[in-house]
């Protein structure tokens, strides 16, 4: 009879069978713990995407454009570039303002000041715009006239009103007006206003045309910043109700 083959059996070391096991399923159990912790890891990259874009959203909702000196407080007008600027005399708008010839001989410097549409413009539905006063209306449209407009005409006015009362003694009522007094008196306070409210801080120095014997400051040759007046004349040119003309 053949012999069966001896088969030796090496007992295993106590737990080092569990051992094994107890890692395999051990990395499992930690594998799916890490999960579980962070179960919305997949989608991470979503949400943050979801939280930037609603912050963008509430920024632009909330955000308002911060207002410009002597800008519109209804964000209307654009934002215009400024530019350094020099004060020098000018004769052409003053002339001798105590001559018969003043307003003949100075109206077109003025006229060449203003913008075709004598800063008139339409502003369609300013029921949108709270900030805004009542409009009122020219050719059934909704008007509202520009400040810097309003106050070179009120400029233009005082200068006329004293060659009247140089040259006459008394200045003429306007056409339709009955006593010219009280344009006067609108137009002095008006532009007190208007330059109280630019807050223009320049420094000015020595003077450089005052006559002999007489010191203080005349503001010439001194640089302000400035708005880039030909944007602003370019875009009160196209933005104009109609097409008149006058200072």
């Amino acid at each position: 009879m053949a012999k069966m083959p001896q088969t030796f059996y090496r007992p295993l070391a106590i737990g080092e069978g569990d051992d094994k096991e107890d890692a395999f399923y051990s990395d499992r159990r930690e594998q799916r713990h890490r999960y579980s912790s962070f179960p919305l890891l997949p989608f991470l990259p979503w949400l943050l995407a979801l939280l930037f874009g609603l912050s963008t959203l509430t920024l632009l909702l909330t955000h308002k454009t911060p207002l410009q000196i002597a800008g519109d407080v209804a964000h209307i007008s654009p934002a215009f570039n400024q530019e350094i600027t020099t004060f020098q005399p000018n004769h052409s708008f003053i002339a001798n303002l105590s001559s018969p010839d003043f307003q003949s001989s100075t109206r077109q410097a003025w006229l060449d000041l203003i913008p075709k549409g004598f800063g008139f413009l339409h502003i369609a539905n300013p029921e949108k715009h709270p900030e805004l006063p009542p409009p009122y209306h020219r050719h059934n449209k909704t008007v509202y006239t520009t400040s810097m407009t309003h106050q070179l005409h009120c400029l233009y006015m005082i200068a006329g009103s004293w060659n009247d009362l140089a040259v006459n003694g008394y200045a003429p009522p306007e056409e339709g007006e009955e006593d010219p007094h009280w344009h006067i008196a609108h137009c002095f306070d008006y532009i007190r206003q208007a330059i109280m409210c630019a807050g223009d801080v320049a420094l000015e120095g020595q003077e450089t045309t005052f006559p002999r014997g007489h010191t203080g400051t005349d503001g010439w040759n001194v640089q302000h910043v400035c708005k880039a007046y030909g944007e602003v004349y370019e875009w009160l040119e196209r933005m104009r109700v109609d097409n008149r003309t006058g200072i």
